[in-house]
């Protein structure tokens, strides 16, 4: 037990610190309760959760140097490809 106290008494003090807008806490907290909720039910998290948590911090970092590197015209054109391909692979064209 103490290695779990050891970890979550300075934690607890860095995330009561902590102020987040309800626009980012809101769906991170939900998030944690849908894991929560689906563990609770299944007794098993989804077998792709790992891949879904490593596409998600891969697009964290290319938004973010995309953000910091280009100009906003570029970025919305990317952006505009990226919903064109989207929606030709929804109707089954791609």
């Amino acid at each position: 037990m103490w290695p779990f106290m050891l970890g979550a008494l300075p934690f607890a003090f860095i995330g009561g610190a902590i102020q987040l807008p309800g626009e980012y806490y809101r769906p991170i907290v939900g998030g944690v309760l849908i894991l929560a909720g689906n563990l609770s039910i299944v007794r098993s998290l989804p077998v792709e959760l790992p891949v879904y948590i490593v596409a998600v911090m891969l697009g964290a970092l290319v938004g973010t140097i995309f953000g910091t590197k280009f100009s906003v015209v570029y970025i919305r054109r990317a952006l505009g490809l990226v919903l064109i391909i989207a929606g030709l692979k929804l109707i089954g064209v791609y």
